[in-house]
C-alpha cells in the first residue's frame, strides 16, 4: 500500500512541479535567444548550428542509452 501511495504522490505532486520547471527553463532559454538575436542579428546562423549540434548529441545519447540498457538486460538475463 505504501508503494502505491508513493507512486500517486509522484504523479500528483512531483510531476506538475517538474513540468513547470521544464516549461520555465525552455521559456527562459527561448527568451534569451530572442533577445540575443534582436541585439545581434548576425548571431542567427551560429545559434542554429549550435541548436542542431545539441539535437544531434541528444539523438545520439538517447539511442546509445537505449542500446546500453538493452545490452545490460540481455547480460543479466543470461546470467540467471
Amino acid at each position: 500500500m505504501n508503494r502505491v501511495t508513493k507512486d500517486l504522490r509522484s504523479i500528483d505532486v512531483d510531476l506538475p512541479e517538474r513540468n513547470y520547471e521544464s516549461i520555465s527553463v525552455y521559456t527562459q532559454t527561448l527568451g534569451t535567444i530572442v533577445v540575443v538575436v534582436i541585439a545581434n542579428y548576425y548571431i542567427i546562423a551560429p545559434t542554429l548550428v549550435v541548436l542542431l549540434g545539441f539535437y544531434a548529441a541528444h539523438y545520439f545519447y538517447i539511442n546509445t542509452t537505449r542500446d546500453l540498457k538493452r545490452l545490460e538486460a540481455l547480460c543479466k538475463f543470461r546470467l540467471q
